[in-house]
C-alpha cells in the first residue's frame, strides 16, 4: 500500500440516484479498492440495514466496482422512509 504513513480521508461523490463514487485526493497515501470500501462499510454499518433518523438504508444489493485507480463506484443502495408514529399527547 503506497504511503501508508500519510493516509488521506475518503471522498464520496453521491448522485441523486443513490450511486456513489468513492475516491481520495491524488496526493494522499493509501488506496481505494472494492476491498477497502467494503471493509469500511462493514466497520461503520455492521449489517444490511442502516437506520437513520429519517430513512432506512438497505444495503443488501450493494456492489462496489473498481472503475479507475483509487475510484470505486457503489451501486445497489436503496432507501425507504420510516413510518411516522403518532405523537404522544
Amino acid at each position: 500500500m503506497p504511503r501508508v504513513d500519510d493516509l488521506g480521508y475518503p471522498i464520496a461523490e453521491i448522485a441523486a440516484d443513490g450511486t456513489a463514487m468513492i475516491t481520495k485526493h491524488e496526493v494522499a497515501g493509501g488506496t481505494v479498492t472494492p476491498d477497502t470500501v467494503t471493509a469500511q462499510l462493514l466497520y461503520e454499518i455492521q449489517g444490511p440495514v442502516y437506520l437513520n433518523p429519517d430513512v432506512t438504508v438497505h444495503l443488501d444489493d450493494v456492489a462496489p466496482t473498481q472503475v479507475a485507480p483509487d475510484r470505486v463506484e457503489i451501486t445497489g443502495v436503496a432507501g425507504s422512509r420510516h413510518r411516522r408514529r403518532p405523537s404522544s399527547p
